[in-house]
């Protein structure tokens, strides 16, 4: 499941991006595509017993939030700000 959301979520955000024509989009992709890559492989480990809760916890917290969210995305997000509206 953790996969499938992560693809979803990206999927919709790159649409986004492109109609936005995002000059850093194919960044954004190469960077979804090696967090799906991880995402894919923790969820493997998980189905055999072999991913720990903690892994999947930093997985979460630090890959997805503290380096991709707080890092990667926040090139995007001045496309969408309104001037505090």
């Amino acid at each position: 499941a953790l996969y499938l959301q992560a693809q979803h979520h990206f999927a919709d955000e790159e649409e986004i991006l492109e109609r936005y024509c995002y000059a850093h989009l194919p960044e954004q992709r190469r960077s979804h595509a090696g967090l799906l890559q991880r995402a894919r492989r923790l969820q493997e480990m998980a189905e055999t017993g072999q991913a720990s809760p903690g892994s999947i916890v930093e997985f979460l917290a630090q890959d997805l939030v503290a380096r991709h969210l707080r890092i990667v995305d926040r090139g995007f997000f001045a496309l969408f700000d309104r001037g505090g509206d």
